[in-house]
């Protein structure tokens, strides 16, 4: 073969580099399949969720995994940084992960992610003001007005032991308020759904540094991973024209969004109640609101999945969905404090009434 002969070969491999792999037909093909499988597989609330105001919905674990397996991808994941500090006044750990998606031997796409423990929702927790350790000041910490709700018999026996025993001063004020007719009765339910008399009175929370954040390294871990593959899998299957990053990595939007499947248990039907011919007929929160609610306890209150689920058991619901209107202020100020006093005064402890 002669030297010009090479030249023309290699020129020819040349601009075949810059052709396209496809097609405009198979391009086409391929932009339909990907319509397609969006409109009638994914759904909303598990693979994607809707954050009002914005565009494009988010795509969330459950669906990029749906795409993975659509276009016959393999995840490999692989740790690119981390920082591990157990000890010292404030432990901090980071993780950095790069995912690569593979079709057979051929690398398609790759993403990375990090997640720490100094954001927010891990680093800190929301505690009523009686709950404060005594080492911090009230004066230097975020606060905000909330709710506090205890059943009349826990106010009554005022436990300071014990694994769900609380500070003498927490328990005075609800003392305080009762005999000022400031408190408000209520009704609360046990997790085996029995209904008992209870207090509630207004509170105010405090931001303070969450001592148990090694509690957390295994959910930074995947929470790092999860979102490099989204990263990847966006470009992977050019799916950012219908979808934005996880919702999960940005914060808490008035609107709410479904995060994660908040379960379709069926419940007793909502009590019939006179409104007195004011305001809304009765009825439980609609779908916007439980949005809200869990996007909430999952920025505000630093809850995950599980622990949401169980705050919803503990408030006396199957699901978020039973919750009345009429209480649902108070449910979100219970979540904005990762369901202090709601989650422990909720197991049966010894005395609580059978």
């Amino acid at each position: 073969m002669s030297s010009q002969e090479i030249v023309r070969v290699e020129d020819g491999q040349m601009v075949q580099n810059f052709m396209p792999v496809m097609d405009v037909g198979q391009a086409v093909e391929r932009y339909n399949q990907v319509l397609a499988f969006t409109q009638k597989i994914m759904k909303e609330g598990k693979d994607f969720g809707k954050i009002p105001g914005v565009d494009k919905p988010s795509l969330l674990k459950p669906g990029a995994e749906k795409l993975c397996s659509f276009f016959g991808l393999t995840a490999k994941f692989a740790i690119v940084e981390r920082t591990e500090e157990w000890s010292g006044a404030e432990p901090f750990f980071y993780y950095w992960y790069k995912c690569q998606l593979w079709r057979g031997p051929m690398l398609i796409a790759e993403g990375e992610g990090s997640c720490n423990s100094r954001e927010s929702k891990y680093r800190y927790r929301w505690v009523q003001g009686e709950q404060l350790p005594p080492h911090l000041n009230k004066e230097d910490l975020l606060s905000r007005e909330t709710r506090a709700e205890e059943f009349s018999f826990s106010v009554e026996k005022a436990e300071t032991g014990g694994k769900y025993g609380k500070p003498a001063a927490y328990w005075q004020a609800f003392r305080d308020a009762i005999e000022s007719d400031e408190a408000k009765k209520t009704k609360k339910k046990t997790r085996a759904g029995k209904q008992f008399d209870a207090w509630e009175i207004a509170s105010i929370a405090y931001r303070v540094p969450n001592p148990d954040i090694a509690d957390q390294v295994n959910t930074l871990q995947k929470m790092s991973q999860k979102r490099a593959l989204i990263a990847a899998t966006l470009i992977a299957c050019n799916a950012s024209e219908y979808f934005t990053q996880d919702i999960e990595d940005m914060g808490p939007v008035e609107g709410g969004y479904d995060a994660e499947p908040h379960g379709d248990a069926p419940g007793p039907a909502p009590k019939d109640q006179n409104t007195g011919g004011q305001g809304e007929p009765p009825g439980n929160i609609s779908e916007a609101q439980t949005k809200r609610l869990y996007a909430i306890a999952k920025h505000e209150g630093g809850m995950d999945t599980e622990k949401y689920r169980e705050f919803i058991h503990a408030m006396g619901y199957k699901t978020d969905k039973q919750i009345p209107r009429e209480e649902y202020e108070n449910v979100c100020e219970r979540a904005k404090i990762g369901g202090q006093g709601v989650m422990q005064s909720d197991v049966q402890t010894e005395g609580e009434p059978i």
